[in-house]
């Protein structure tokens, strides 16, 4: 039986491996089942740099390891462009933003960019096998069909501690039938990689 360290203690992300994965063998850990308390500072510029930092700091607790890390894009943007939420969604200019001051400053933004601002949110996931990092993230055209529009103004209620829901749209790029058919080929694409960088066949 394969033994799986989960980097996280998010309930919803260790469902989502065991998902993945539910075709294998596997025994799953997570930080908390390992008394992991200690964390690494994550200095990367991408989702990807950072869960491979994650995934490396761990791998010192375990031989094979999951870890992750997502952050908020605007498509029409280069991935280095300094507009770009990134990974720091909720900090601006070095101070963290409460709700409303998060309204505030994309609706804001959206207006000085004609409006609206296509946005998805990117993941990053790393793999340490053995010594062995291998990382998968996708930022390209795949991401327009988990995109959304960013609003200059309030189009809906939001739960608190997610106040960019408020200005959230949906895009009208492609078919709810095309739109599936993606994610399936995106899922298919992370299982190889998750098979393939854990040696599981």
């Amino acid at each position: 039986m394969k033994k799986i360290l989960i980097g996280t203690t998010n309930p919803s992300k260790i469902k989502k491996y065991q998902d993945y994965l539910s075709d294998f063998d596997i025994e799953w850990y997570t930080l908390k089942d390992l008394k992991i308390e200690t964390t690494p500072e994550e200095t990367g510029q991408t989702p990807k740099e950072n869960a491979e930092i994650k995934a490396h700091y761990y791998g010192q607790f375990f031989d094979s390891v999951i870890c992750n890390d997502s952050g908020l894009y605007f498509l029409d943007f280069p991935l280095n462009d300094p507009v770009q939420p990134g990974l720091y969604i909720r900090r601006v200019h070095g101070k963290e933003l409460s709700d409303e001051e998060m309204i505030d400053y994309y609706s804001q933004l959206a207006c000085e960019h004609g409006g609206k601002i296509l946005a998805s949110y990117v993941q990053g996931v790393a793999v340490y096998e053995q010594g062995v990092i291998s990382s998968f993230m996708e930022y390209d055209e795949f991401n327009r069909y988990y995109a959304f529009y960013l609003n200059d103004h309030i189009v809906d209620t939001y739960t608190p501690g997610w106040p960019l829901d408020s200005l959230h749209s949906s895009t009208d790029f492609f078919s709810e039938e095309e739109t599936q058919l993606k994610k399936q080929e995106y899922d298919e694409r992370f299982h190889q990689f998750l098979v393939r960088s854990l040696k599981l066949k």
